[in-house]
């Protein structure tokens, strides 16, 4: 059985080629649901993680490349969003 989920703690998503490496490695472990922290982002930035095969779901951060979380899901799963507070969601993902 494939891995459904993972945590990663990336150390900062400044550089592209970091961005483009965890992309790839999240396609080809072909996982759901990505779990991002300490990703240094900008909010302008957060969109630098998706491709064809992910998306950004949501993403948190103090606005000055520190810190932050991120969650990544894959593009073809349905979710829906709820916001409770500014560091906390619950996702319910509806698999196809």
């Amino acid at each position: 059985m494939e891995p459904y989920c993972i945590l990663l703690s990336v150390k900062g998503l400044n550089s592209p080629l970091k961005c483009t490496s965890i992309l790839d490695f999240l396609h080809r472990q072909k996982l759901v649901l990505a779990l991002l922290q300490e990703t240094n982002l900008r909010p302008v930035d957060v969109n630098r993680m998706e491709n064809k095969y992910c998306k950004t779901t949501v993403a948190s951060g103090d606005g000055s490349k520190q810190k932050g979380v991120m969650i990544l899901m894959k593009r073809n799963y349905n979710i829906q969003e709820k916001i409770n507070s500014s560091f906390s969601v619950e996702l319910d993902i509806l698999l196809l």
